[in-house]
């Protein structure tokens, strides 16, 4: 058997170091997160978790879409702010966005009277017909689950 050779850290930082040591140092630009884009730090987090619905990394969507779902159920006013973002959103993610509201509608009925109306009067101009039937049938799971509807939001989604 040879022998046992323990790794030292500093000789991997040396390499590191004579890898880079003909290498011109590069400006450092931070202007982009010093200006605003407009919002606060908590709708700007959200937006990002949403555009990263769009990621074509399927897993890094589906870790989004566990952040959002974890945030929203936290945090129920941010609903309204992720419905505020509707019209910004491409199908794809406003497919995700619909599924999200579902899981949210069977974990957490009590709340789904908040946010089911104005969900149903989204998909209702939608021409895509997952999101019309996955909005709908979260709603159905939801009242399942125990989620206390007026009878009109419960017709709204069977349209």
């Amino acid at each position: 058997m040879g022998e046992s050779r323990s790794w030292d850290p500093s000789q991997g930082l040396a390499y590191n170091r004579s890898l880079t040591a003909g290498l011109s140092e590069k400006p450092t630009d931070l202007t982009w997160l010093q200006k605003s884009r407009g919002g606060d730090f908590q709708s700007s987090c959200l937006k990002y978790l949403l555009t990263l619905l769009r990621y074509p990394v399927v897993d890094v969507r589906l870790l989004a879409l566990d952040e959002l779902f974890r945030l929203l159920r936290e945090r129920e006013t941010l609903i309204d702010l992720v419905l505020g973002t509707w019209a910004d959103l491409e199908d794809g993610q406003k497919e995700y966005v619909a599924v999200l509201l579902f899981s949210l509608g069977i974990a957490s009925p009590a709340r789904v009277s908040v946010w089911a109306p104005q969900l149903l009067e989204l998909v209702r101009r939608e021409r895509h017909y997952n999101l019309r039937a996955t909005a709908a049938e979260a709603i159905y799971a939801a009242e399942l689950f125990g989620a206390n509807l007026h009878a009109g939001v419960l017709a709204a989604a069977g349209e």
